[in-house]
Formats: structure tokens, sequence, C-alpha cells
């Protein structure tokens, strides 16, 4: 029911992105739809969004620290650490 839901939130951060010229490429659309596929509830959904933003946040200061401004910065292994997390706290079906 949130994958819809979660396909729309990416393809927002798609938008986002593009305006500070990331590249957040369309199997990360794919990818933020299977997770909203494995969310049961509401509460769940919104815990997703926010440890997404969090971790982006972590990701995104860790990538300029460690490697430069490069626009060419991956986030499937952002997405699959926010799958794990999820996981943890019991927040997928």
């Amino acid at each position: 029911m949130y994958g819809v839901s979660a396909g729309i939130f990416a393809w927002f951060m798609k938008d986002v992105l593009s305006l500070k010229e990331l590249q957040f490429g369309m199997a990360d659309i794919k990818i933020m739809i299977i997770i909203g596929l494995l969310i049961p509830t509401l509460n769940s959904f919104l815990i997703f969004i926010g440890i997404f933003a969090l971790f982006q946040f972590v990701y995104t200061i860790l990538w300029v620290v460690k490697i430069g401004n490069d626009d060419e910065r991956p986030f499937v292994p952002l997405l699959t650490s926010v799958l794990i997390t999820l996981m943890m706290i019991g927040g997928v079906a």
C-alpha cells in the first residue's frame, strides 16, 4: 500500500536532488518503491521517511568530507542501510 507513496517520495527526492545537480537515478526510485511495499503501517512509513532524511544528511556530510563534492554519489548503500534499520526496529512486514 505504501509502495506508491514511497515512489512519489522518491520522485520528489529525485527532483529536489536534481536542483543541487546530484544524480538520483531511476533504479533508486524502484528500490524505494520495493521498500515501501514492505511497510505495513503509516507509522512505519513516517519512520521510514525520517530515517531516510537523517541517513541522507549524514551520508552527504560523510561523502563530502571523505570523497569531496562529487555529484556522482551512489544512493543504494544509503537505501540498504535504511532498510536494515527498518528491519531492526520492526518497521517492515
